[in-house]
């Protein structure tokens, strides 16, 4: 693949497949942690008529 004709280049090119098996993972971590918190983070928003 040709990057620089591409339309829409990935901002961080992952190569490998240990690379992405890597990415894949941490993501899944990190989504696991946000679902997990989820509740204590929305706590801290502002009332919205505060906003």
């Amino acid at each position: 693949m040709d990057m620089k004709l591409d339309d829409d280049p990935p901002r961080r090119l992952l190569l490998g497949s240990d690379a992405v098996a890597s990415a894949q993972k941490a993501a899944e971590i990190r989504a696991a942690e946000t679902a997990k918190w989820a509740d204590v983070s929305r706590s801290a928003d502002y009332p919205a008529d505060e906003r």
